[in-house]
């Protein structure tokens, strides 16, 4: 019952970053971008959950108390299951600009970029394109894992 209710969580979240896509195309802002960031980041977090659930339940992995593991596990199933290489690369790049956003002693907002400095200096942008283009990707993925999903459910029939 509670993958269900992730699955229903993932798609409300999916929709309140849709929103902030459009609203963004308006208002430029660095609040809204990072706050798209970090809605996609959870977005991310819980297609991840959601993925690693479904291959548990079919008993085709076995989750461990390590979340490197689990990552590792992750990039598996999409790179091979799903071939969406791609798609996962993007997403760790993602990740990690959520990580030096959070970890940013400064976040400066220039020609429609944010530009993300840390505590040693180094910088790291961010666009309007780059979010939607993850979004993108995330939506990609999770159409994927519901082909699967779906076409599991009636092989089963």
């Amino acid at each position: 019952m509670k993958y269900f209710q992730e699955i229903n969580s993932f798609n409300i979240k999916n929709k309140k970053v849709q929103r902030l896509l459009i609203l963004s195309k308006f208002i430029k802002n660095k609040k809204l971008y990072l706050k798209i960031l970090e809605e996609e980041t959870e977005l991310i977090k819980t297609l991840f959950k959601i993925i690693l659930k479904y291959f548990y339940m079919k008993k085709s992995i076995q989750i461990s108390n390590n979340p490197k593991d689990n990552i590792k596990k992750i990039e598996d199933i999409i790179s091979k299951k799903f071939r969406l290489r791609k798609e996962f690369e993007t997403i760790s790049k993602f990740i990690s600009l959520e990580k030096i956003h959070k970890n940013s002693a400064m976040e400066i907002m220039k020609k429609g970029r944010i530009i993300m400095i840390d505590e040693k200096g180094k910088s790291k942008n961010l666009k309007i394109a780059d979010l939607i283009d993850f979004s993108k990707r995330i939506n990609k993925i999770k159409n994927e894992v519901n082909k699967t999903i779906i076409r599991d459910k009636y092989k089963k029939v």
